[in-house]
């Protein structure tokens, strides 16, 4: 994500951070797989629009900045 790079995912656990970031397509078959590479290999401005929301996420929730304050609150208790 923090690399600007649309992502296409099969439906994981771990699926859940690309549609709360809108980086990604999450797909259920592997027909659904191949579709969505197609789409992204077709549409420029949809591989942009994916790409960026990912590193905008990122960067507002990835952070270290962030990511340290978060770390601190937890050890504090």
């Amino acid at each position: 994500m923090a690399c600007g790079v649309p992502v296409v995912s099969r439906n994981l656990d771990e699926s859940f951070i690309l549609r709360e970031a809108r980086s990604g397509i999450v797909c259920g078959s592997d027909a659904e797989f191949s579709q969505a590479l197609v789409e992204l290999a077709r549409y420029a401005d949809k591989r942009a629009a994916i790409g960026n929301a990912g590193r905008a996420y990122a960067q507002t929730n990835l952070d270290w900045s962030v990511l340290i304050l978060a770390y601190k609150a937890i050890l504090k208790g």
